[in-house]
Order: C-alpha cells, then structure tokens, then sequence
C-alpha cells in the first residue's frame, strides 16, 4: 500500500515528465512566424515601403548637393513626371522641380501636374523649427499674403517623418483660380523639406478649375516622396 507521501511524488513526477514532454513538442512561438513572414515578404507597416524614414548622419545638416536625388524611378513613377527634373542650390537652399508632369486620372487630357521639392537649412534646430511652422502657417493660409486658400483646406495632419513632419491637402489661388494642392513639410534637426504637388489647367482645357483632382492615394505618394527626400539629409 503506498502511503500519501508516495502518491505525492509519483503525481509530482508525472507532471514534470507531462512538461518536458509538452515543451519538447511545442511549435516556435507566433512572434518568431511573423518575423520569418515579414522577412520573407518584406513586408512592412510603413507607408514608405522600405524607404529610410531617418537621416544617414548627424546634424547639423547642409542641403542635399544633389536634390533631384530624391525623384527616384518610384517617385517618377507615382507623380507622372515626364521630364527631366530642373535644379538649383545655394548655401542654404537645394531646389528640384518637375513643372511638365501629366496630370492624375480624373482629369482632363490637356491637364498636367507639378513637382517641387525644396530643402532649407537654418543655423540652428530652434530656428529651423521656427521656419516649420511658419511654412505651417504659409500652407494653410493663416498668413495675411499667403496665396493658399484658408477655407480650401481639405485635409492637415502630422505625419511620422523626421522630428516634425505635416501633410497638407488644400486649393491654392493661381491667377485668381483655385487649384488643387498637397503639400507635405518636414523637418529633421536643422534642415526642413517641403514638397508641393499641383494639378493646374491647361489654356486649352474645356473644364474649370473645380473640376480639377488631385489622386486618391495623394497622401501615400507624399510620404513616400518625403521619405526620398529625408534619405538624401547628411548622405
């Protein structure tokens, strides 16, 4: 007859021997499947695709001697450009522009688009994150000369690049018609990038101004141009 103690230990025993048994059968943990998926797939949750979101030195940053860097075969791509890009650098300012690009679907055949990139060095962070929100102001109207329109301000948002980043969707006032327009403005340290796409009127199209779109994926391409363009700071 086994006595309680015994009992005890042989259910004790049991249970280890259960254990190493179930341990010894168990499948890697889910975490680990998701990171051989996304690996796999490359996969990612950005809106840049895999696009560096961050700077490739240490400020303080000059401006990019070669902008136009940042229209990639995907940014060429996603904005229509058809042109060689044109550009324009000085101690403190980087420019590209693209000002012959076709216009998005939903617009008429004579239409066309837009591209402007632009960097700006300040002296110091403080004074660069002045200028931001400056641009800020400049961008949605808030300023009494500004040609952007305050009450066609359709979208404003932050967006996640550099220390500070804001997407804009608005109308701009060209030759006293209303134009569609999506701005995107970041800044990293000392530097601020902002890029401005246009969808403008032909003299021979047969709509107006209102009738004028900018793509449902504005957004996505915005991002991922600023992304482009960020990857281009301290490089």
């Amino acid at each position: 007859m086994v006595g309680v103690g015994g009992v005890v230990i042989v259910g004790l025993v049991i249970a280890v021997l259960v254990t190493l048994v179930t341990d010894g059968s168990s499948t890697p943990p889910a975490a680990d499947d998701t990171t051989a998926s996304a690996e796999d797939t490359g996969a990612t949750d950005a809106p840049h695709g895999s696009v560096p979101v961050a700077p490739a030195a240490e400020p303080p940053y000059p401006v990019p001697a070669e902008p136009c860097d940042a229209f990639t075969t995907r940014v060429t791509s996603d904005f229509l450009l058809t042109e060689a890009p044109e550009k324009s650098v000085q101690d403190t300012t980087a420019r590209c522009s693209s000002t012959l690009a076709e216009a998005p679907e939903g617009n008429g055949p004579e239409d066309y688009a837009s591209l402007r990139l632009t960097y700006s060095a300040a002296d110091t962070a403080d004074g660069a994150t002045a200028d931001f929100e400056a641009a800020g102001d400049d961008v949605t109207g808030a300023t009494e000369y500004s040609l952007y329109v305050a009450e066609g301000v359709e979208d404003d948002r932050e967006a996640d690049l550099g220390d500070q980043a804001r997407f804009v969707v608005t109308r701009y006032d060209y030759v006293g018609d209303q134009v569609p327009q999506a701005v995107l403005l970041v800044r990293s340290a000392n530097l601020n990038i902002r890029i401005e796409y246009q969808v403008m009127p032909s003299l021979l199209s047969d709509g107006g101004t209102e009738d004028l779109v900018l793509p449902d994926h504005t957004q996505e391409m915005m991002l991922n141009a600023g992304a482009e363009a960020l990857a281009l700071v301290g490089a």
